[in-house]
């Protein structure tokens, strides 16, 4: 799924990170973080974050286009929830990420897509510091 063309169609069961343009921020939509990492860099960074989350499985991952696609069961129903991901290149050495997550079944999901969006994210930036204090400590050598 190509998640700038997501159609939100009135549903309350999803939530999304997008970069600049690509939706109004607002409601379910938050801005997505400018980072200072390559595009391959902040792919590589984010299957990290989202293989080592609970109850995640990784369904697609493509290198060529940066795209990749989870599913992440539920704490306590176990149902499963959709996460797409998509890098998008800033230039060489900056990047950001559109996320999509949504709930498989359902009309409306309790908050949960929204608190996975923001726990992720904060995840993927601190991963995106230490990433670039390991990159300066190599360079250095």
């Amino acid at each position: 799924m190509r998640i700038r063309e997501y159609r939100q169609l009135g549903l309350r069961n999803y939530s999304i990170l997008s970069p600049p343009d690509w939706f109004t921020v607002g409601g379910r939509v938050s801005p997505a973080p400018l980072l200072d990492v390559s595009a391959l860099e902040l792919w590589l960074l984010w299957l990290y974050i989202a293989d080592n989350a609970p109850r995640t499985d990784c369904l697609d991952a493509n290198p060529e286009t940066l795209t990749s696609h989870h599913s992440q069961k539920t704490r306590y129903l176990h149902l499963p929830d959709d996460i797409w991901a998509e890098i998008v290149p800033l230039g060489e050495q900056q990047s950001t990420i559109a996320i999509l997550s949504r709930s498989r079944y359902g009309m409306i999901d309790f908050g949960i897509n929204q608190k996975r969006v923001a726990r992720w994210t904060t995840r993927l930036i601190n991963r995106t510091k230490a990433w670039k204090r390991l990159s300066g400590m190599r360079e250095g050598v």
